[in-house]
């Protein structure tokens, strides 16, 4: 399958002028918010739920999850990522091609 650079660049120079559009577009399908539930279940739910039982850990946890300094998201994110991957088997050819041609245009506009 050939692929067409040019179109991919303009598709590209659109999303990246449009973040909002490139978050719902992408990372906005009802099948990400459920891998995102479901690592941010792993990752803060268990806090939440046994914080609601009186678990003086659990609350202390969510307190400093509160705190500006903690990388909740930045691990939080990851997981979803991997569970969107793992959970739904998402076409990794198609992938491959859009990562490649990513890749592509990074090194050409450097």
């Amino acid at each position: 399958m050939k692929l067409d650079y040019e179109k991919w660049k303009k598709l590209l120079k659109f999303y990246l002028d449009n973040p909002l559009v490139f978050y719902h577009r992408f990372r906005g399908a009802w099948k990400y918010t459920i891998s995102l539930f479901i690592a941010w279940m792993i990752t803060n739910g268990w806090a939440y739920a046994l914080a609601f039982m009186g678990n003086k850990v659990a609350i202390a946890y969510i307190t400093l999850l509160w705190m500006p300094f903690t990388p909740e998201k930045i691990i939080t994110l990851p997981i979803s990522f991997f569970l969107h991957k793992l959970i739904w088997h998402e076409n990794g050819d198609e992938d491959k091609q859009r990562t490649k041609i990513l890749i592509d245009l990074a090194i050409i506009g450097q």
